[in-house]
């Protein structure tokens, strides 16, 4: 049996078991040889294998594995698992089983009837909930199917009235921005966010550029707490920011070590630039500062290693008060232009000529082959890939050779954006990179790494994130191709902390709202889901991450291997010690709560 449909069939079946009882749904009822008993309805079938439809998803059998089969029709099933599943609560799941009956019953008078009166309750639970665009088409729907016009009447006129007042709060934060009153501005997309989960997108840019004007102003004032911390929610709202946050964050960072420094206090002022580097790796004032403190604490192998770092190739001269005093220039000048900041909505990206496209130059460092157009400098990317490539063979390899001594490794460094995703790419909401692997009957032939060369966080955050899907095959196995889910979530696990908080915060709003993925379904996507991007890379991160503290790196890779050769039930069972993916989700679930 294909691994994917072992993957999806015991992801359903558990999770659904555990939800909502299998036997409370009737429909046909197949029995197998390891007596389990599945009730569903069975949607195709062929000499080898049957594919049977519960309630929440499908599941694919071999029918070498079935010992009997007793079917019930289609509209006996849909009426027992829609009633089942409006006792459980689910409106939305159950309406559409509701819908197929009326579908197959046309001239039933009461079951349309049921049906528009629960489309209002489903209507009255969507307006509470703040998810209005819902509620109206659930609206239209039941003055389509001829509901009575003055029962819909009082929802109708609630749901105008709360877009009218959302969208009074909108204008008003969008003047409030506009006449200065940052805060102001601020507190009202704070609280759209807070009341509109549902639409917690729309204001993420506006309150990341906010938090990034109040983080300026709290600098100004020497706040350096609040500072940092509207710089960090900027960050986590809005990685693509971190070029306007970069110098003023370095610097708040160095202001709030000082007193500890010049007090001896030197342990402490470590984690607090320790914590900083995670943020910002190669800012050299932070690491000048790092070099001296652990120098003064007695570590002269680190220190000798900072400063060494700090000199270059060339050896050139360390002059940290130059460091400091360039930091101080360009956070300057970054405040200064953050006062008279105006908030942009996003343009439509040009799209870049044939010239721009074409990639003529090359450099190469190591097992690297960089790609690249006229005026761009690669050696940043270079350095990052060699330097990353360091750590995973460290921390993912045991010190060994990550890659084969014959494989060369084609990066292609396109000028924005518009220009990666041409051609076949993968069209992805917010993609700076991806990974094309070749392969011949399971053979590994060759990879190529394509990078945004524009993107903002290319060398601290785009790299490590794309080299951890070109080294995970070489870790685990060359001819191995990973479930979606892994593969992204690994990925994510690597890249810096910013990333990952703002990924933690995309996650908890879709927690809020109700939005994030059933984890069978998550569990047994074939590919990243290009309309819901955002959320399948947060929510694999989460689940990745559970995983991870749970297991320990090297255990998360044997799972990684397991899941791919035998399915996410076997790796959960003899690696992760979870008898099913409802147990895995009941542990994440109150993981997630702390």
């Amino acid at each position: 049996m294909d691994r994917q449909a072992v993957n999806r069939t015991v992801c359903l079946l558990a999770l659904f078991c555990t939800l909502y009882p299998i036997s409370g749904v009737r429909g046909d009822e197949i029995r197998l040889h390891n007596g389990g008993v599945i009730q569903g309805r069975i949607v195709a079938e062929t000499p080898k294998r049957v594919v049977v439809e519960v309630p929440y998803g499908r599941m694919t059998l071999e029918v070498e594995n079935i010992v009997s089969i007793v079917r019930e029709t289609e509209a006996e099933y849909l009426k027992d698992a829609s009633e089942r599943i409006f006792r459980a609560g689910d409106l939305e799941q159950a309406l559409e089983l509701l819908r197929r009956r009326c579908a197959l019953e046309p001239e039933n008078s009461e079951l349309e009837s049921e049906l528009t009166s629960q489309l209002l309750r489903a209507v009255e639970k969507w307006t509470r909930e703040r998810r209005l665009d819902k509620a109206d088409a659930g609206l239209e729907e039941y003055t389509r199917l001829g509901g009575d016009p003055a029962g819909s009447l009082p929802a109708k006129n609630r749901i105008a009235s709360l877009i009218e007042q959302r969208a009074k709060r909108e204008q008003r934060a969008r003047t409030a921005w506009e006449q200065g009153e940052i805060e102001t501005a601020y507190r009202f997309w704070n609280e759209l966010r807070e009341e509109y989960p549902h639409r917690a997108e729309r204001w993420r840019k506006p309150l990341g550029a906010a938090a990034l004007r109040l983080g300026h102003d709290a600098l100004l004032g020497r706040r350096l707490e609040r500072a940092r911390a509207y710089y960090l929610e900027c960050l986590e709202l809005d990685p693509d920011r971190l070029p306007d946050v970069r110098e003023p964050f370095a610097l708040c960072e160095i202001e709030r070590i000082r007193p500890d420094m010049q007090n001896g206090n030197y342990e402490s002022a470590d984690r607090e630039l320790t914590s900083a580097l995670e943020i910002l790796p190669d800012e050299p004032a932070l690491l000048f500062h790092r070099a001296i403190i652990v120098e003064a604490i007695g570590d002269y192998r680190e220190a000798a290693k900072i400063y060494a770092k700090l000199a270059g190739e060339k050896n050139r001269t360390i002059e940290g008060q130059k460091y400091l005093e360039e930091l101080r220039s360009r956070a300057a000048a970054q405040v200064q232009q953050g006062v008279a900041l105006a908030f942009q909505e996003e343009k439509t990206p040009k799209i870049p000529t044939p010239e721009q496209i074409e990639l003529r130059q090359t450099a190469r460092r190591g097992p690297f082959v960089a790609h690249y157009g006229s005026g761009f400098d690669p050696t940043p990317v270079l350095e990052s890939l060699t330097r990353n490539l360091a750590r995973y063979e460290k921390s993912w390899f045991g010190n060994q050779r990550a890659l084969p001594d014959d494989l060369e490794i084609e990066v292609y460094l396109h000028p924005g954006r518009t220009a990666l995703l041409t051609g076949d790419a993968p069209k992805l909401t917010g993609c700076d990179g991806y990974v094309r692997t070749s392969r011949r009957y399971g053979i590994l032939l060759g990879q190529e790494i394509h990078l945004n060369a524009e993107a903002p966080q290319l060398t601290t955050g785009v790299i490590p994130h794309e080299l951890a899907h070109l080294l995970l095959p070489h870790r685990v196995g060359r001819g191995i191709e990973f479930p979606a889910w892994l593969d992204e979530g690994i990925a994510c696990n690597e890249e810096p902390e910013l990333l990952r908080r703002h990924r933690k915060r995309t996650m908890t709003d879709a927690r809020a709202a109700g939005e994030e993925f059933p984890l069978s379904e998550l569990l047994a996507a074939e590919q990243v889901p290009a309309d819901r991007t955002g959320l399948f890379y947060a929510q694999s991160t989460s689940v990745v991450e559970f995983l991870r503290e749970r297991l320990g790196l090297i255990d998360l890779l044997a799972f990684s291997k397991k899941c791919a050769l035998e399915g996410v039930e076997a790796a959960l069972s003899e690696v992760a010690g979870y008898a099913t993916v409802a147990d895995l989700q009941l542990a994440w679930g109150r993981w997630l709560t702390k």
